[in-house]
């Protein structure tokens, strides 16, 4: 029995597709795969698969990834070719490596926030003069209820650039089992500040440990 680390994409549709749906799809494509998964013992049986970091609903994931175990001789690069053809498009398999570092490493995650606009200027220099501000609270839902979190100093980066439609905001958050900051809380500051009304893409990129290395 070995552990193998799947990396893949959550795009298009897919990126609707609930946490709980999403390991059963991927669970199933196994199966129809054929690829020898090894399942936990007991009386209910299921196959060990775990996610790195799950990634909140409807945001983009360009570079996920989940583990599992199998059993028998078959190589990375078979379950790789196998994976693709049982998953859907929207859930592109980019690779199968052995896993270097443990999901609990993860610290930080990198995202991008897609604005469309008219007016690219403005809602940059709208962003920047909030980002001046020593303090940005917003509500954070935590296991305990609902409090106020001054989000501005977990900020560890905050980029804008312009594209052809709008605004991209590349933004740098603490993410993990322990803390983690959703991007989304950004916008709801924005919202307050300045009266933000616009819809966002928002895609996570990355994944880093406490060292802002990129997690393997």
């Amino acid at each position: 029995m070995r552990s193998v680390r799947v990396w893949f994409q959550k795009i298009g549709a897919a990126r609707y597709i609930s946490h709980l749906d999403l390991s059963r799809c991927i669970a199933r494509a196994a199966q129809r795969a054929k690829i020898p998964l090894w399942y936990t013992k007991g009386f209910n049986t299921h196959a060990y698969l775990t996610f790195a970091l799950p990634l909140s609903l409807g945001f983009y994931g360009l570079r996920e990834s989940f583990d599992f175990r199998i059993e028998g001789e078959i190589s990375n690069e078979e379950i790789k070719e196998r994976l693709k053809k049982a998953l859907p498009r929207d859930l592109p398999i980019l690779d199968v490596t052995e896993p270097v570092m443990k999901s609990s490493a993860i610290t930080f995650a990198s995202y991008e926030i897609k604005i469309d606009c008219d007016n690219p200027d403005e809602l940059s220099e709208q962003f920047q003069n909030m980002m001046k501000k020593e303090h940005l609270v917003a509500p954070k839902h935590t296991k305990s209820g609902w409090i106020d979190l001054d989000i501005r100093p977990e900020i560890q980066k905050f980029l804008i650039k312009k594209t052809e439609t709008g605004i991209l905001i590349d933004v740098l958050l603490p993410a993990g089992n322990q803390f983690n900051l959703n991007p989304s809380l950004i916008l709801t500051c924005a919202e307050k500040e300045f009266s933000f009304s616009k819809q966002a893409e928002i895609v996570r990129t990355e994944l880093y440990d406490s060292s802002f290395k990129r997690f393997v």
